[in-house]
């Protein structure tokens, strides 16, 4: 069973859907036309960069996203307040699962003629983003592959709306792209690879 290799974001490859959840509260975390808009320019334009590279590999994707039309977006009344703190660790993916489950995926493999589903989770606070993956090792934990996308930056001033290339560092984990800055997470990308990088492609977009 393929999803239990890869999780729900097969290979990039593939034509895959991107499907937005967008969570708020009655506590003031909302979405405006303002901020819906910004969202989902940044999302164009990471989804047209990361198609555009692709295609220098001799690779096609077709990633079909929320452009505004409503069939790939779901708004969500979250039950947490919508911090950067309670919108990470276990608690917080294990809610998230609940509502990726709970998606029609049916109908969307007949409507786009795809299984391969990643889940942009859009929070309309200051965040770092990041992004929840399957592994091998996970068994049935995971499988709905998902990133976190905060609405501002929270390394910016208060207020600066985070930028199209967190959007596609973010997705291209979803189809198994490493962290190549110091730090990494992955433990074959050594000071000696991120040095590489930093020498070869400093603004590769999963080193910067």
């Amino acid at each position: 069973y393929l999803a239990n290799v890869y999780g729900s974001a097969l290979l990039l490859c593939w034509p895959c859907v991107l499907y937005s959840i967008y969570l708020d509260t009655p506590e003031g975390y909302v979405w405006t036309e303002e901020t819906l808009a910004q969202t989902r320019r940044n999302l164009t334009v990471a989804v047209d960069w990361i198609t555009r590279q692709a295609e220098a590999y001799r690779a096609a994707p077709k990633l079909y996203y929320d452009q505004g039309e409503g069939d790939l977006t779901a708004f969500v009344s979250c039950p947490v307040e919508l911090t950067e703190d309670a919108t990470s660790g276990n608690d917080f993916y294990d809610y998230v699962d609940t509502l990726t489950a709970a998606v029609d995926t049916d109908a969307i493999a007949r409507a786009y003629g795809t299984s391969s589903i990643g889940y942009l989770i859009f929070v309309p606070a200051a965040g770092c983003s990041y992004s929840i993956l399957h592994y091998l090792e996970d068994g049935e934990y995971y499988l709905n592959e998902f990133s976190c996308l905060y609405l501002y930056d929270v390394y910016e001033d208060p207020g600066t709306f985070e930028g199209p290339a967190v959007y596609a560092h973010e997705i291209l984990h979803l189809f198994g792209a490493s962290d190549l800055y110091e730090d990494s997470s992955d433990v074959y990308v050594t000071p000696e690879l991120t040095g590489y990088v930093a020498r070869q492609w400093p603004d590769a977009i999963m080193y910067y």
